[in-house]
């Protein structure tokens, strides 16, 4: 769990769990009113400190434990489920008004993690003289974790986020609204420096609710913020966005190369079409002049019918040279040779097309899609957070990499069941061909639940593509057993946005 800013959305909305706590007792010396915060473990069920409603709970008289939740119209009255001096915890009932749980953060929190106190610290009540049966927001004092240490034989969190008097019993919380601490008390400097506040750990939160009955949402994930999925998710766009253009500019560049090699190419042909014009020329030229040479030799021998053939000859070898000089070609024609259409590099026709390979090619001659799946973190939930880029094939039969069948559940859509051997794993892997989205789910099942599954993977699931449909049918129907027995939600989920070729 790390993080420089903190994330306004999932604290102000774990502030919706949190509540004030009024407790009144009456003794001997008459009635006594101590104020606290407390936040919602489970549904009904508010956790607190000890402290703050020990005066109710050791009452020789009346008592009175109130709740006034942050967001509900009036005041609610609870009762003392459970309560330890020794580790200054207390539990409340209250019924009427739902309250959202927080959840539970059981991981390791790193040194210097941000983490947010939530309560009712009396100072600031006194200081806005604000009604304390009225609905009000908690006060949100952010801080860094320290270290961990044990205050009275209590597991405790040292941190740096203000409290005071009123803010104990409520939530320490990270930056993704998880319950980490139970804020309780201050260390006092008489010397006037810095105050540093304890928080319960939920090693010890959770210990005592589970010995009361009290099952609490648990998580352990790290922390990563709906604003921090955002970023990433902006990020991972550009990141296509660029590669796009580079793509874009590489094949410009291509274009080029390709046309200077053919410009190349037709001024050198023309070339060579010049000189061979002008060299016919000339020796048509040597041609005629010697045979008019030989003709006029032999009309002056008095042979003039062969003279004037010669002469004819030679006439004609320099009418034919005369017609070679002027018809060879110029160099201008060949920049009208670049006219003609020449071989181009794939186009690129944008981010949800991509690039057309040979691969792509081959896959669309034999009635298959080649995709390049990419990790959307925004939409995805899941321990890894790192790029993650999958390539696939899948044909119109539901056949994916040309060896796994996938079942069709819909017009545009397929889905393929994974029983991981040695290990109480599931995996449903799914495409939606419409939105072009590869989804990954995950789950840990029970032992009892994983031996029905391998039954049901041993009795319908091949292995390879099929064309059978009886055997399509069959593996529709075997996935769908698996999913409807298993109970639990995925662990984790992988959304993927494809893109043909690769």
């Amino acid at each position: 769990m790390t993080g420089n800013s903190v994330a306004a959305d999932e604290v102000q909305d774990a502030a919706a769990g949190v509540v004030r706590v009024l407790s009144v007792g009456e003794d001997y010396y008459g009635s006594s009113t101590t104020k606290g915060t407390g936040f919602a473990i489970a549904p009904g069920v508010i956790m607190t400190n000890a402290h703050v409603v020990a005066n109710a709970y050791n009452t020789t008289g009346r008592a009175l434990v109130a709740i006034v939740p942050s967001r509900a119209a009036k005041p609610i009255q609870a009762q003392i489920l459970a309560y330890d001096q020794d580790k200054d915890m207390a539990l409340l009932r209250f019924r009427g008004e739902a309250i959202a749980p927080l959840a539970i953060f059981s991981g390791l929190l790193p040194a210097g993690s941000n983490v947010n106190a939530l309560g009712y610290p009396a100072n600031v009540d006194a200081a806005t003289g604000a009604d304390e049966l009225e609905a009000r927001e908690p006060v949100r004092a952010v801080g860094n974790f320290s270290n961990l240490d044990r205050v009275k034989g209590i597991e405790s969190i040292l941190h740096t986020a203000k409290i005071n008097q009123g803010s104990s019993g409520g939530p320490l919380v990270d930056d993704c609204g998880r319950v980490v601490g139970i804020n309780t008390a201050a260390t006092a400097d008489n010397r006037g420096g810095e105050s540093f506040p304890f928080a319960i750990t939920t090693n010890e939160l959770l210990a005592f609710a589970r010995r009361n009955g009290v099952t609490a949402t648990i998580k352990a994930d790290e922390c990563v913020t709906a604003a921090a999925r955002a970023s990433m998710a902006a990020t991972e766009t550009l990141k296509q966005d660029l590669e796009h253009e580079r793509e874009k500019a590489r094949l410009e560049l291509e274009r080029l190369r390709l046309e200077g090699e053919q410009k190349q190419r037709a001024t050198e042909e023309v070339q060579t079409q010049r000189e061979n014009h002008l060299a016919g020329a000339a020796v048509l030229l040597l041609l005629g002049g010697i045979a008019a040479v030989l003709g006029l030799n032999h009309r002056s021998a008095g042979r003039e019918e062969l003279g004037r053939k010669w002469l004819i000859g030679g006439g004609i070898a320099a009418a034919v040279a005369v017609a070679a000089f002027f018809t060879r070609p110029s160099l201008a024609e060949a920049g009208n040779a670049l006219s003609a259409p020449a071989a181009q590099p794939a186009p690129t026709s944008g981010a949800s097309q991509g690039v057309v390979d040979a691969g792509q090619a081959a896959a669309s001659a034999s009635g298959q899609t080649a995709l390049s799946c990419t990790l959307d973190p925004g939409q995805s939930q899941q321990t890894a957070m790192e790029r993650d880029v999958v390539p696939v094939t899948i044909d119109g039969a539901g056949c994916v990499n040309g060896r796994t069948q996938y079942a069709r559940t819909g017009a545009n859509s397929w889905q393929r069941i994974s029983v991981l051997n040695g290990e109480n794993t599931v995996v449903r892997s799914s495409f939606d061909m419409a939105n072009r989205t590869y989804t990954q789910e995950r789950w840990v099942v029970d032992p009892e639940v994983m031996g029905e599954v391998r039954q049901i993977r041993e009795r319908v699931m091949r292995q390879g593509c099929v064309q059978d449909q009886a055997a399509l049918d069959q593996l529709a129907d075997g996935q769908r057993q698996v999913i409807s027995a298993i109970t639990s939600a995925p662990g984790e989920r992988r959304v993927y946005n494809c893109r043909t070729g690769g």
